[in-house]
């Protein structure tokens, strides 16, 4: 079986996932102009699930799928503009979610280019970037800031559990030299950790808390 034919189903899938968040977003929004009022554990329910999903591609296959990080942002998006509707904020609304995007995705894509530029490879993958525009328009700059920082923490804690058990092991795992790109048993599914922590933060920030 070709690549193209191996990740024809997933990328089928994401299209689906890509549709079905826009007509959702649209629910949405449609629903805050007109007065319907939609419980939160609709879109968090949906937002779990996707969350999920970006968890098992990446860490079974070091992908984030690009239909569940557009449908994260949308439906982050649309929760954020619908509640802004009633009060007539929509257009600060859209200039706040238009900075979050950028500063949380484009501040990522920054720290890429320059481990890149220093170490010759990519230690942020450019799913990673996408994840983070995404989860701006979700929670927002500040707690975006504050998911990154328990993702990056937690997969510290792993890096250290993998070092630890290596050099217990009696055939360690090699280290990867310097300016050499680190295999795949060495790197860190940093999307599985950052998209359930924004899920998680979102739904406590819906809750009130």
């Amino acid at each position: 079986m070709t690549d193209d034919a191996a990740t024809a189903p997933h990328r089928r899938a994401e299209w689906a996932v890509a549709v079905l968040a826009v007509l959702a977003a649209i629910g949405l929004v449609a629903a805050a102009a007109y007065g319907v009022a939609v419980p939160a554990a609709a879109p968090g329910a949906g937002l779990v699930l996707l969350a999920g999903w970006i968890m098992r591609e990446d860490l079974v296959r070091l992908e984030i799928p690009d239909g569940a990080v557009l449908a994260i942002g949308l439906l982050g998006a649309a929760v954020r503009l619908g509640a802004a509707l009633p009060d007539g904020l929509l257009a600060d609304a859209a200039y706040e979610l238009l900075l979050d995007g950028i500063i949380c995705g484009g501040g990522l894509w920054l720290l890429r280019e320059a481990h890149y530029r220093r170490r010759g490879f990519d230690g942020i993958g450019l799913g990673d970037v996408k994840l983070a525009g995404a989860g701006g328009l979700l929670v927002g700059t500040a707690d975006f800031a504050v998911a990154l920082l328990a993702a990056s923490l937690a997969g510290l804690a792993i890096f250290a559990l993998r070092r630890r058990r290596a050099g217990r092991a009696a055939d360690p795992e090699p280290v990867a030299d310097e300016g050499a790109a680190p295999g795949a048993e060495q790197r860190l599914a940093f999307g599985a950790l950052l998209a359930p922590i924004l899920a998680g933060l979102w739904c406590v920030r819906q809750a009130g808390f």
